[in-house]
């Protein structure tokens, strides 16, 4: 099984920016999830369009179930 973290970002320009981890922890909680995002905006001045709002944080789990071949 795979696992990805998505945490996604308003922009000052009305954009959106989408970081992806691989192997998020299996213990995350949003208390932790939504503090280490605010770390992100309080940094996010750093990029050509910083970031200005924390909008989401998706796990996505991935199973993989091979059906043929070697």
């Amino acid at each position: 099984m795979s696992k990805t973290l998505a945490l996604k970002f308003n922009c000052a320009s009305g954009a959106e920016r989408t970081f992806n981890f691989s192997n998020p922890k299996d213990d995350l909680t949003q208390e932790t999830v939504t503090a280490k995002m605010a770390i992100f905006v309080a940094n996010g001045a750093a990029f050509i369009d910083p970031l200005t709002q924390a909008v989401d944080a998706i796990v996505t789990e991935i199973t993989r179930t091979k059906l043929f071949g070697a």
